[in-house]
């Protein structure tokens, strides 16, 4: 592949296609290899088999309010009935004996029922006098009584093989008395980035800015995101702008690392000048499974399988494009279902929601354009259409800053305006797809 710029770029659909049909030849996938983790460090981590609940949850039958416990045949069907109140049942203790006809139990929301309660009348709704109290008619079988089993009955699939587990799936599985879990190994990541005008202040606290430098802030963004995702992410630094010397510089890196990594991901580099070293590399290799998308922001994006010397196997490389809002949605769009599904996670599409434009505008054609907005408040729409629409679809406003380098535009925006490839023109009150940014970055 040379880097002439006349290749037909490629739809966001089909590039998504090839992320999912893509076999590099690593180590990623070992969907057989698992190790045992505490529970409390377990988030973010994928579940090496399926799991089922190894008995039932609550085990017993409890109260689900506060109230007295009781046999419903022994209400009358017609008027109030009187029972006595033989005994105190508090949570976190037994009863001491099943009742016996006529009688009720004090109980706590929560507490175990005795024998033969199968019903519990509120304490609000019932008349007491010294140790009896009076219940109303109407009340029904079963009336604020949990049983065993309530929350998880036992032998039931909890939780699936290679499902991404997060603090309430943790939670349920502590509900079980699981203290570790069994998952799979972390997806080991190097990061990189690319562009000789970069400083990473993480790396270098004290280091002033020179006129033509800025910070890298990709780097915090993807290292971040990338832990998240239950990834372990090694530092590979800011590479060259030379192809040879990009070459040179990740074979080395990798050479440092105890473990080779998994996959190799860079920002920046990725389009078509003399100073793009990754792109110049990936195409001197005829690495690429895709390059260049048509996508705005984002175009130069790129998924391939680079080959070093001090690898013993093709590595799979993803490369994204340098400016800020276009890797942070070239990652989300097409690396993370990649790395999702190399981890060993089966991953689904992000859903998006019809929501109406409240501006107008043009574009072009054949390509899909993701436009940063936030949704209008309702108590905003206040004249004309827009109060029509107060309880229908959202209206979206597009935001102030549109740039693709505009990293602070998303501390704002609700998500993108996904507009696309066959529009050319679009008007406030069309109906497009919204995609939240809680859509794309992982929970």
């Amino acid at each position: 592949m040379q880097l002439s710029g006349d290749e037909q770029l490629l739809s966001l659909d089909d590039a998504l296609d090839l992320v999912a049909q893509f076999r590099p030849a690593s180590r990623i996938g070992r969907s057989s290899e698992q190790e045992t983790q505490p529970l409390a460090s377990c988030c973010g981590r994928l579940l090496a088999d399926d799991l089922f609940a190894a008995h039932d949850v609550p085990h017993f039958a409890n109260a689900a309010v506060d109230g007295f416990a009781f046999t419903f045949d022994d209400l009358n069907s017609d008027s109030t009935t009187q029972l006595s109140v033989a005994f105190e049942v508090s949570t976190g203790t037994s009863p001491p004996r099943a009742l016996a006809t006529g009688e009720a139990a004090r109980v706590y929301t929560g507490a175990a029922l005795p024998e033969h309660a199968d019903s519990v009348v509120m304490e609000e709704d019932v008349r007491s006098e010294g140790n009896c109290v009076f219940v109303p008619q109407g009340l029904v079988r079963g009336a604020n009584r949990r049983e065993a089993g309530d929350d998880i009955l036992r032998g039931s699939l909890l939780l699936t093989k290679g499902r991404r587990l997060d603090a309430v799936d943790c939670a349920v599985l502590a509900s079980l008395g699981v203290t570790r879990a069994q998952v799979l190994p972390r997806l080991r990541v190097a990061l990189f980035s690319s562009g000789k005008e970069l400083l990473r202040a993480h790396e270098q606290a004290d280091k002033k800015l020179d006129l033509a430098q800025i910070f890298d802030s990709n780097v915090v963004l993807l290292r971040n995101w990338l832990a998240r995702l239950g990834c372990e992410v090694v530092e590979g630094g800011i590479l060259p702008d030379e192809a040879d010397a990009v070459f040179e510089a990740l074979d080395a890196t990798l050479q440092q690392f105890p473990k080779p990594p998994d996959l190799l991901l860079a920002s920046g580099g990725m389009s078509q000048s003399n100073l793009d070293g990754i792109a110049r590399l990936l195409s001197q290799q005829r690495a690429f499974a895709f390059w260049r998308v048509a996508l705005k922001p984002g175009r130069p994006v790129g998924i391939a399988s680079l080959r070093l010397p001090s690898a013993e196997a093709p590595l799979p490389f993803a490369g994204l494009p340098g400016n800020p809002i276009a890797c942070f949605l070239t990652f989300g769009l097409l690396v993370q279902p990649l790395i999702r599904r190399l981890s060993g996670e089966q991953p689904s599409e992000p859903r998006r929601f019809k929501a109406k434009l409240g501006f107008s505008g043009k574009k072009k054609h054949g390509r899909r354009e993701f436009v940063r907005t936030t949704i209008v408040p309702t108590k905003e729409r206040t004249t004309g259409r827009e109060a029509k629409d107060a309880f229908c679809l959202p209206i979206l406003a597009k935001h102030g800053k549109s740039g693709a380098g505009v990293l602070s535009s998303l501390l704002d925006a609700d998500g993108f305006a996904e507009l696309t490839e066959e529009t050319t023109r679009y008007d406030a009150g069309d109906i497009v797809d919204f995609l939240p940014l809680s859509e794309i970055l992982p929970r």
